[in-house]
């Protein structure tokens, strides 16, 4: 499920229903935005993933791992990281400046540009030290 999850109205009945057709052993893998990260603390309400109506539920690591208890997983175990900050914060820039963050038209001016790089390098460094704080979850479970 690489970033589905988030654009479902009923996730912990999809993840009922996997864990009902996975056998026993068998693995789920989840990529999805990650609402605790460095990347929503610092753009607030202008973070790309907060585009509703297309992100219907955004998840932290304990939100997810907690999903994914109660539908009868057992998260394997390990940090997985996807430092996508860049990419991310290009987006959540534009919905800053009002610009469409899909075309990311027009181009941003070039200190915002800079500010974003940075900002970027920063939270991918953070996302190394903590990886709760990276802007994507990935989560591989196993169903009991």
């Amino acid at each position: 499920m690489n970033h589905v999850i988030d654009h479902l109205h009923d996730p912990l009945g999809i993840l009922r229903t996997c864990a009902q057709i996975l056998k026993p052993g068998g693995q789920i893998s989840i990529t999805t935005p990650n609402f605790a990260s460095k990347g929503h603390q610092i753009f607030g309400r202008d973070w790309f993933p907060l585009d509703a109506p297309r992100h219907l539920v955004l998840f932290s690591p304990n939100s997810l791992r907690k999903a994914l208890e109660a539908v009868g997983f057992q998260r394997e175990p390990g940090i997985r990281l996807e430092l996508l900050a860049k990419a991310t914060f290009q987006r959540s820039m534009h919905v800053r400046y009002g610009n469409d963050p899909m075309s990311e038209k027009p181009v941003l001016p070039i200190n915002a540009r800079l500010r974003t790089s940075w900002l970027a390098q920063k939270a991918n460094r953070a996302a190394h030290t903590d990886p709760h704080l990276a802007e994507s979850l990935i989560e591989v479970a196993i169903r009991k």
